[in-house]
């Protein structure tokens, strides 16, 4: 303690800048919070990760319309199936994280197209003529499901048949 005429000793923050708290030392250059360094990775991977998002689920042709399927589905959360019926095949299309699985299906080769509906979605079941396992395209829109088979049964349509049917002999 001082007597009342003696000064007291000069401390070391008097004089300086007030801070809230005693130990910090703000004022120091070149320093970063460790919080402030977390919450910038946190938002910088978040960034990353959304651009990646968007990129890798682009619809992966412009030549025809893409049916995409619902995220609200299952297996198509981050990134979502796509169906494109093309004049003379059909392709789904999965976009991964390192490429895409892509499968396509000639439309002579398609025996047949049936939607497996729910209430709000529906699964769209294409068979083939090789025998060999169908196709189910999950988790479309159930108005989706419809136009992917029409447009498969019109493109099939419009197809030349490869084995024409042989014609009557006319009399």
């Amino acid at each position: 303690m001082t007597s009342p005429g003696q000064e007291r000793p000069l401390e070391e923050n008097q004089g300086t800048s007030p801070s809230r708290h005693a130990g910090c030392t703000a004022a120091r250059e070149g320093t970063v919070e460790p919080i402030t360094l977390t919450v910038a990775a946190v938002v910088g991977l978040g960034v990353l990760s959304w651009a990646v998002n968007l990129g890798r689920n682009r619809l992966f042709t412009k030549d025809v319309p893409v049916f995409r399927a619902s995220r609200w589905t299952k297996g198509n959360h981050i990134w979502r199936t796509q169906v494109a019926v093309f004049p003379n095949r059909v392709v789904r299309y999965t976009p991964r994280l390192f490429g895409h699985f892509e499968e396509t299906i000639g439309i002579d080769q398609v025996a047949s197209v049936s939607v497996d509906s729910s209430l709000i979605f529906g699964d769209v079941i294409i068979e083939t003529t090789g025998g060999s396992q169908p196709i189910r395209c999950h988790g479309h829109f159930k108005g989706d499901a419809e136009d992917i088979r029409r447009q498969i049964t019109e493109a099939q349509g419009v197809q030349p048949r490869l084995h024409p049917q042989p014609q009557p002999p006319v009399s």
